[in-house]
């Protein structure tokens, strides 16, 4: 009795075939390494989005007039 979704395959047959198991091992540990990357770049925009660029210009206007002041 086929009780499959993959036509042609009986019920369960397609994952005891040792090869078919460590390819679907392959795919999932590049997946969680494709993941793992790209949580990195994804975290890393985040943290850049809450850069506070008020005040660091607030600073560097402080270090010109500064230097304004020192060369003047």
């Amino acid at each position: 009795m086929k009780r499959s979704g993959m036509p042609g395959f009986e019920a369960g047959k397609w994952y005891q075939s040792a090869l078919a198991g460590r390819l679907s091992f392959l795919i999932h540990c590049f997946g969680a390494w494709l993941l793992g990357h790209l949580s990195r770049f994804f975290w890393l925009i985040i943290k850049a989005s809450f850069r506070p660029w008020p005040i660091t210009s607030i600073y560097h206007g402080a270090w010109l007039r500064a230097q304004d002041q020192y060369f003047s």
